[in-house]
């Protein structure tokens, strides 16, 4: 997972001083357990809210309402094919 915004957005906080050095840590901690998940959690979907969408094209574990799951591409602007049932989403990503 690439969490360089993150610690940008850290970083410039840091130089500002508007951050503690215990939320520092803390957000820290919280990259660290973020870059060694392997795999990440369900996201929900919805066409309606664009927040649920996958961030950007690619392959994608779907969920859909008939319970089946299976991989599905994204392609920017929505699913390649059963767009009215998938329910959620995860990146699967490979081992490192």
């Amino acid at each position: 997972m690439d969490v360089s915004k993150i610690k940008k957005e850290v970083q410039r906080l840091r130089a500002n001083r508007d951050i503690s050095d215990y939320a520092e840590f803390s957000l820290s901690a919280e990259i660290d357990l973020l870059k060694n998940q392997n795999t990440h959690s369900w996201i929900k979907y919805s066409w309606d809210n664009p927040l649920s969408h996958p961030p950007a094209y690619g392959s994608y574990f779907v969920h859909r309402k008939d319970r089946k799951v299976h991989w599905e591409t994204w392609n920017g602007a929505g699913w390649a094919y059963n767009e009215k049932v998938i329910t959620h989403w995860a990146k699967i990503t490979m081992p490192s």
